[in-house]
């Protein structure tokens, strides 16, 4: 047994034609600069 913990991973997928088109909407939320 592990113990008591918590853990959170949010994830989004996205899928199919166009996923990956959707990275220039999302990159900027995470933009530390």
């Amino acid at each position: 047994m592990l113990g008591n913990f918590s853990y959170v991973n949010p994830t989004k997928l996205y899928f199919g034609e166009g996923s990956l088109a959707r990275l220039k909407e999302e990159l900027p939320k995470y933009d530390k600069a």
